[in-house]
């Protein structure tokens, strides 16, 4: 048997979607999903009255069902094309699938928290499932124009998004047909195995931009005449066609954990592969046409996806099904599932549905939406139920050897993290599984608390005009307005979490009524508003030397900021490696004539500069360019990434158990003067003095630290006439 190894766990992080039928928000979807309401608009607001079936007859042009699931309202077209910087021609020209998924992108963005800035030149890889641009088939008004081949490439969808964003991972399009969501999911869970890129978006688009497709896909016999998808019902005749967009942001499981970033699902492993030869033939010949499933590739498939997430079969709790109404495919799919799923004790039937009953069939990005139906049921810990298109399920599969049973109401999770796979078949063949685990931490997240809350926050807004950033006030004064904020929350999203755009506004306030206030008044008089420069000025950080100790220092930030505390407990562990006594302990606790030696001072200094260096990190802050002085360049070299951690502690902690042997040798003096004019003084005094050339000399000149201010060492003797 074929042995695979565990894929790594990747996060869920952030989202953005467009859906049809007016769905608009997380909540609505839901109201959709546990009321078992349908999608249905009809295809008169799109194409006009021509193409609707009469009679029952659809015709070699016109459509098997007067019903199909579209965006309201030309939302699909709706684009902030200054915000991308497209002109309005080629605005105009952008096919819809790219000014939706552009969309979605920067939704996806903010809703995680991953500013433009940080972005830039960033190893971000974008991967997108798409199937046909609809724009391919309209005929340009005036002719062939300079923007044709970018909108009518499918390239161009991820690549648009890469060129907008300026990132520099892998930009891929996927084009499997109904299970391209899928395959570009699992192509970037490679990506990022394999150190492709860091982090990712997937993203998949379905527009109904032509009426030649819904035309050819009701020739080709698999368009429902009543415009519903009867997933696993006797009665099964076909799919209604929708449409749709979605993105999702997605990194390795550690790093989200790590980073502090939302995490509202953890995709465990992936499989695909292809539907071979028909079930129960021999021979060289494929045995049935391209579109029809196979039995033995969907169970192989799904077998191979536990495999990799590590996850027995008898683990799943729920499986979103593909299950788009067809008589045939639903059948083998379903049948497959209980072949793959079956022969394990458990407490409860497998639990099936599938949600292109509700929204109906959105072909290259089904998955996604499937995907996105799974998130909500984890953020409201309840099984969604399939539609009421459901009436009597299908005679043909067989539910009890599993068992399983399609499910039919909502049903609170048990108390244990929930798994659910995840079907996605291509049409022509092309099959995905994947597998998704409810997020439970093994340890509680532990986040920041504010250090001097009584002081007040200063709560940070930008945006790229004036009359935006008054927008922009107006919907956080909403918001606020409805929902209790917690104040140090929102200011840290904000700062850290946000793109600072060039127009910008600040309010220092105390607690959420005064912001209140503050925000009505800029709304009235938005005077207070400044335009600074959007290309961020190079920062160098300077980690000074000893001196800089005192008792207790830094005791309050490690009990407050998890980050700071993590780089200490690591300092910690690896110090201990090289002494018998705690350096965290001598830090936080040691007094001040201790921590004034040498042996205390320059580590202490060095873990809390490695410490305030990562912590600054997470408010967005990373040096350019370090320097370091004296003691202070251990800590230089670990910000650089010369040193790793350990190695920079060890070097530490050597440089202060040598120094600290010279103690009582000598002493050192600062003088407010330039090397020139000490030179003077020391000749001036007769003392005899060297600039470290090796020679005898009472006096030696140490550093040279500015223009007016230098530093001589010497015997204590020596330099007693200097100090007088």
């Amino acid at each position: 048997m074929t042995q695979f190894p565990p894929q790594m766990p990747v996060a869920i992080v952030g989202y953005s979607f467009r859906m049809p039928g007016g769905i608009q928000t997380d909540d609505d979807f839901w109201h959709l999903l546990s009321n078992r309401e349908i999608v249905q608009e009809p295809i008169t607001d799109r194409y006009g009255r021509g193409y609707r079936p009469i009679g029952g007859y659809s015709g070699p042009s016109r459509f098997a069902s007067p019903w199909e699931g579209l965006i309201r309202e030309d939302g699909e077209k709706l684009f902030d094309r200054g915000l991308f910087g497209m002109s309005q021609n080629e605005m105009t020209l952008t096919d819809p699938q790219v000014r939706m998924l552009l969309t979605c992108a920067w939704e996806t963005f903010e809703h995680v928290g991953w500013d433009l800035h940080g972005l830039r030149n960033s190893k971000t890889g974008i991967f997108i499932g798409a199937q046909v641009p609809a724009v391919a088939s309209w005929r340009p008004m005036h002719g062939a124009g300079p923007f044709d081949v970018t909108t009518i490439s499918l390239a161009m969808l991820a690549n648009r998004i890469s060129y907008h964003f300026n990132l520099m991972g892998p930009s891929i399009t996927y084009c499997t047909a109904c299970s391209a969501s899928l395959t570009a999911l699992h192509s970037a869970i490679n990506a990022l195995m394999c150190g492709d890129c860091l982090q990712a978006v997937v993203g998949s688009v379905n527009y109904l931009g032509t009426s030649r497709l819904s035309a050819s896909f009701n020739a080709l016999g698999v368009i429902s005449p009543d415009g519903k998808c009867h997933s696993f019902d006797a009665d099964a005749n076909g799919y209604m066609r929708a449409e749709g967009a979605f993105t999702f942001a997605i990194k390795p499981l550690e790093t989200a954990e790590k980073d502090g970033d939302p995490i509202y699902a953890v995709v465990e492993g992936t499989a695909v592969n292809a539907a071979g030869a028909a079930d129960g033939t021999g021979g060289l010949a494929q045995g049935r046409y391209i579109t029809a499933p196979t039995r033995h590739a969907q169970a192989d498939l799904m077998r191979t996806a536990c495999k990799r997430a590590n996850r027995s079969p008898g683990n799943f709790d729920y499986i979103e099904a593909h299950a788009t109404g067809t008589a045939v495919g639903d059948r083998i799919e379903g049948n497959a599932s209980s072949e793959a799923f079956g022969g394990f004790e458990r407490a409860a039937p497998l639990r099936l549905a599938s949600v292109k009953s509700n929204v109906g069939h959105m072909e290259a990005a089904a998955f996604h939406c499937a995907l996105l139906k799974v998130l909500v049921m984890m953020e409201r810990r309840t099984f969604a139920p399939i539609s009421r298109n459901l009436l009597v399920p299908n005679p043909e599969i067989d539910f009890e050897s599993c068992p399983m049973q399609v499910q039919t109401e909502c049903e609170p999770f048990p108390d244990r993290p929930v798994t659910v796979g995840i079907n996605s078949f291509g049409f022509g063949g092309a099959n995905g599984h994947c597998v998704v685990r409810e997020f439970r931490p093994e340890q509680p997240r532990v986040w920041s608390v504010p250090l001097a809350p009584e002081s007040g926050f200063m709560v940070p807004l930008s945006a790229r005009t004036p009359d935006a950033l008054t927008e922009s006030a107006r919907k956080l004064r909403r918001a606020i307005g409805e929902w209790d904020v917690d104040l140090y929350t929102l200011t840290g999203n904000l700062s850290r979490r946000r793109t600072h755009f060039a127009t910008r506004a600040a309010f220092a306030v105390r607690d959420r009524e005064a912001l209140i206030n503050a925000l009505d008044t800029f709304e009235e008089d938005p005077a207070p508003v400044t335009t600074v420069d959007e290309e961020a000025p190079r920062l160098l950080m300077v980690f000074s030397g000893q001196g800089t100790q005192w008792a207790g220092c830094g005791r309050d930030l490690y009990l407050a900021d998890p980050v700071f505390r993590r780089v200490v407990d690591a300092i910690e562990e690896h110090w201990r490696e090289h002494s018998d006594f705690s350096l965290r302990e001598a830090c936080f606790f040691a007094p001040q004539e201790r921590l004034d030696e040498v042996q205390f001072a320059q580590p202490v200094i060095f873990m809390l500069q490695c410490a305030l260096l990562e912590w600054f990190k997470t408010w967005g802050v990373h040096p350019d360019c370090v320097v370091g002085h004296s003691s202070g360049e251990v800590a230089t070299a670990y910000a650089s990434g010369a040193l790793s951690l350990a190695d920079a502690t060890r070097l530490v902690f050597h440089r202060a158990r040598l120094q600290q042997r010279t103690a009582g040798t000598g002493r050192m003096l600062a003088i407010g003067l330039g090397r020139p004019g000490v030179e003077s003084l020391l000749e001036t005094l007769q003392v005899p003095a060297q600039s470290g050339n090796g020679l005898p000399a009472g006096v030696e000149i140490a550093c040279e630290n500015a223009p007016a201010s230098t530093v001589i060492c010497g015997q204590e003797t020596t330099l007693q006439p200097i100090i007088e």
